[in-house]
């Protein structure tokens, strides 16, 4: 029986790594299942791994819960509390993703997923007739994966930050030629996303890669980013110059909302207003100027923090992430971990897992802050799942296995 339970839980786990670029309402599902397999396990005496982001993420979650009393709609942030159950596949992928067959099988439906979604993207954006600015200057014709050109953003720039590791680590040839060639499907979908958060995103957290495995490559991959910046087409040009441009309307209406949120931070520093949809909050805000765009949040995931759960959220927060990349660079500096190629063995998709996950927490840091993507359950959930698979850790030699 427990041998079969682990199985079933590991295949919950590949499922679920399949689904969680395609549909949120299958992802929550199968970790919802997936959860209840590892409550059963664990009162069964076979507790999840360890991964040294337990207390910070109580603390977290702890002070959260401790605020929604005085949120300005209790009921709503009772309901928002769900979040932290996207924290599950930590321990989930830690736990039962370790050994090197599950490993590859959790990449392999990872990867599965992110090129379907990526594919439907593409053909979406060929029907929608390509990418272009109308008449007073809107956007038009995005790629949208099957989450959405921005969520899917978030999700393919995860996915492509994995893959971008496994070309450079894995050791088998096989797995880098098929990880390249998805990447170039995941890739081209995300660019023309037309996302810049999630376009700065991959190249910091490519570059976080690069820094960490091969240092000297930097200057080459800073090279291939200017050449592709230059060689875009019109409207993806436009767009990428207009990430840096003060004057752009959706910039404007950015900094507006920040600057809204840091009112409401001096307002209620301690508690925040309640994690909840703020759009009515903002709309009232701003009663007197018609002409602003409403969100039921602010755009950066340091600011929502703030404002949802006041400063000491904010702190809290900020230390569970410190937290995540602490634990990630321990098990990136493991003693024994070879930079070198040569044959395929137990620990080079740990590595690339790892390092895959550290350049994702980078990606998503750059990202978070323009987005709020900690919001956002699709983009959480495989962000966690991928942070649980960085971590996860064979169990030592003679011992037996406690997940």
């Amino acid at each position: 029986m427990p041998r079969s339970l682990d199985q079933a839980a590991r295949l919950l786990l590949v499922l679920l790594a399949f689904v969680a670029t395609l549909s949120i309402a299958a992802s929550q599902s199968v970790l919802g299942l997936l959860a209840a397999v590892l409550v059963w396990r664990w009162l069964r005496g076979r507790a999840p791994q360890r991964t040294g982001l337990e207390w910070p993420a109580l603390a977290l979650a702890g002070w959260a819960l401790l605020v929604i009393p005085f949120s300005g709609d209790p009921g709503q942030s009772l309901v928002y509390a769900r979040r932290w159950y996207l924290l599950a596949p930590i321990w989930a992928a830690a736990s039962l993703g370790a050994p090197r067959r599950w490993r590859l099988a959790v990449l392999v439906a990872l990867t599965s997923g992110a090129v379907v979604s990526a594919l439907v993207g593409m053909v979406r954006f060929a029907r929608e007739g390509g990418a272009r600015y109308e008449a007073g200057g809107q956007l038009a014709g995005r790629a949208a994966p099957l989450s959405g050109y921005m969520t899917g953003g978030g999700l393919l720039m995860i996915a492509a930050l994995v893959l971008v590791a496994v070309v450079l680590v894995a050791r088998a040839r096989r797995h880098r030629w098929w990880a390249a060639a998805a990447l170039a499907v995941v890739l081209a979908c995300l660019l023309l996303t037309l996302t810049r958060s999630a376009w700065l995103g991959f190249l910091a957290g490519a570059a976080l890669i690069t820094a960490l495995w091969r240092p000297r490559w930097l200057l080459v991959l800073a090279a291939a980013a200017a050449l592709a910046a230059l060689v875009l087409p019109g409207a993806l040009r436009t767009r990428l110059a207009s990430a840096f441009d003060p004057a752009d309307p959706t910039n404007t209406q950015r900094v507006l909302m920040w600057r809204t949120g840091w009112d409401w931070v001096r307002e209620h520093p301690l508690v925040g207003v309640g994690d909840r949809d703020l759009s009515t909050l903002y709309r009232e805000h701003h009663g007197d100027q018609p002409a602003i765009e409403v969100q039921g949040h602010l755009h950066s995931n340091l600011v929502m923090f703030a404002v949802i759960w006041g400063l000491p959220g904010l702190v809290l927060a900020l230390g569970f992430l410190t937290a995540v990349l602490v634990q990630l660079l321990r098990r990136w500096r493991s003693p024994g971990w070879s930079r070198r190629r040569g044959p395929p063995g137990e620990e080079d998709l740990a590595q690339a897992w790892c390092l895959g996950a550290l350049g994702a927490w980078c990606g998503l840091m750059v990202a978070g802050l323009f987005e709020w993507n900690f919001g956002d359950a699709e983009v959480a959930l495989l962000f966690w799942l991928v942070v649980g698979m960085g971590l996860g850790r064979e169990p030592a030699a003679g011992r037996t296995p406690v997940a």
